[in-house]
C-alpha cells in the first residue's frame, strides 16, 4: 500500500515538474519578445507552482475560463490552503477547504488530494481515524461534484486508496462509477488500488474480474500493480492464478523487483 501511496505522490510531481517547465519557458519567450503563447496555451488546465508560496510542495490550477483574475485568485486560495495545512495542521485545512466551498471558492485538485493522503497516513502508526478520514472523503466527493472538469485518475486514485485502507467497498465502487461518468481514465495505479481490494476482502470473483476488465492498463503494469494482483490472488486462495501471473511477468521481465520479494 506503501507504494501505491509513494506511485500517486511520483505522479503528482512528475505533474508539476511539467507544468513549471512550460511556464518557464514562456516566461522566457515573452521577455523575448515573443509571447509565449504556445507555452501559455499548454499551462490551460495544468497545475503550476504557487507564486510567493514558501512550500515546494504548494500548486495553484489554472481554470478553463480563461479569466486572469480568477486564475490568480484560485491559485492564491490554493496556495494559502497549503499554508494552513503546514502551519496549522490537515484538520485546519479541510475546515477551511469546507468553508471555501460554502462560499463557491475553488482550489485545485493537487491540493485536495495531497490533503487527503496526509489525512490517511498520519493513522498509519495508529488506529485509524474512520470519523477524521469519512469527513475528508465527503469534502473530496463535494470537490469532485462542484468542480468535475478539474479532476484526474490522481485525486480519484486517493480516493480509492482511502478506500481501501477503510475497506469500504461501497464507497470503493461508488467512487469506480463517478469517475466512469466523468470519463476519468483509470491507470495502472488504479488497477493496483483495485486488485487489493477486492483482494483483501476475500473477493476472487472481482479480482479477476477487474484484472481481466482492464486490459489497456495491465499492459502498462509495473512490478507494484503486479505484486498487488499476486498478492490479492494468494490472500484469496488462489495459488495457481498468483504462479500464473508471476511467470506471465518472468517473461516480460517485470519480475526482477525486490517489491515482489518482500
Amino acid at each position: 500500500m506503501a507504494a501505491i501511496a509513494k506511485t500517486i505522490e511520483e505522479q503528482e510531481m512528475q505533474a508539476d515538474a511539467k507544468a513549471a517547465a512550460i511556464e518557464a519557458s514562456a516566461q522566457k519567450e515573452a521577455k523575448a519578445g515573443k509571447g509565449g503563447d504556445a507555452q501559455r496555451k499548454q499551462l490551460s488546465g495544468l497545475p503550476t507552482p504557487s507564486r510567493g508560496s514558501r512550500s515546494p510542495g504548494s500548486y495553484g490550477y489554472q481554470g478553463c475560463n480563461g479569466n486572469s483574475g480568477q486564475e490568480r485568485a484560485a491559485r492564491g486560495q490554493s496556495s494559502a490552503l497549503e499554508d494552513v495545512m503546514r502551519r496549522r495542521g490537515v484538520d485546519e485545512a479541510w475546515t477551511t477547504l469546507e468553508e471555501m466551498q460554502t462560499q463557491g471558492i475553488t482550489t485545485d485538485k493537487y491540493t485536495v488530494s495531497r490533503m487527503l493522503m496526509k489525512t490517511v497516513g498520519d493513522g498509519r502508526s495508529a488506529k485509524p481515524n474512520a470519523q477524521r478520514i469519512y469527513r475528508g472523503i465527503s469534502l473530496v466527493e463535494k470537490f469532485i461534484e462542484s468542480q468535475p472538469k478539474d479532476v484526474d485518475e490522481v485525486l480519484f486514485n486517493a480516493l480509492l486508496d482511502t478506500c481501501c485502507r477503510l475497506r469500504d467497498l461501497t464507497r470503493l465502487e461508488a467512487t469506480v462509477k463517478r469517475m466512469k461518468d466523468l470519463n476519468v481514465q483509470p491507470s495502472p495505479v488504479t488497477l493496483g488500488i483495485l486488485v487489493k481490494t477486492y483482494g483483501q476482502a476475500g473477493d476472487l470473483p472481482k479480482v479477476l474480474q477487474v484484472w481481466s476488465d482492464m486490459e489497456h492498463q495491465r499492459g502498462q503494469a509495473n512490478a507494484v500493480t503486479y505484486g498487488c494482483m499476486i498478492d490479492a490472488c494468494v490472500k484469496c486462495g488462489n495459488l495457481a492464478k498468483a504462479v500464473e501471473i508471476f511467470m506471465g511477468m518472468r517473461e516480460t521481465g517485470k519480475h526482477k523487483n525486490t517489491i515482489l520479494y518482500t
